[in-house]
């Protein structure tokens, strides 16, 4: 394995800041088998009519798996950055769902509700739903 170094996947951060490895692990290896077929067919495409005339060519040389893996965990570790960047801050999800929740409730508890109100409900609740699937699922990866 190269030096590359785990970001925030150290025991003893909150779970919110720690990397799913086996994912990065998951692509890295995926990305190692495009890197080796990538220059196995710009060989092929390279020296194919050398090939189906018999002519001399140089041998395939194909990078190792390791250096291969090297790599490809570097796109990987980038990949994952991104994505992590790419995410809503895990701060403005709770307060826009306490913020939503607290809406619904008012209007519940309200005496009489606007016909502005009772159309809001239906998509507050939409958006609370959608705001609590996307806590539970960042919770769970």
């Amino acid at each position: 394995m190269p030096n590359t170094p785990v970001p925030a996947n150290v025991i003893g951060l909150p779970a919110v800041s720690r990397y799913d490895r086996s994912d990065i692990m998951r692509a890295a290896v995926a990305h190692a088998r495009q890197i080796i077929e990538g220059e196995r067919e710009a060989y092929l495409r390279r020296w194919s009519g050398a090939i189906r005339c018999g002519d001399r060519r140089p041998a395939m040389v194909l990078p190792t798996w390791r250096a291969a893996m090297s790599e490809a965990l570097r796109y990987a570790w980038k990949d994952a950055k991104k994505a992590r960047a790419a995410m809503p801050a895990s701060t403005g999800a709770p307060r826009e769902l306490a913020a939503i929740e607290l809406r619904i409730l008012s209007i519940q508890a309200a005496e009489r509700v606007t016909r502005d109100e009772s159309a809001m409900l239906p998509a507050l609740y939409a958006r609370a739903a959608e705001l609590s699937r996307a806590a539970m699922a960042h919770v769970h990866h």
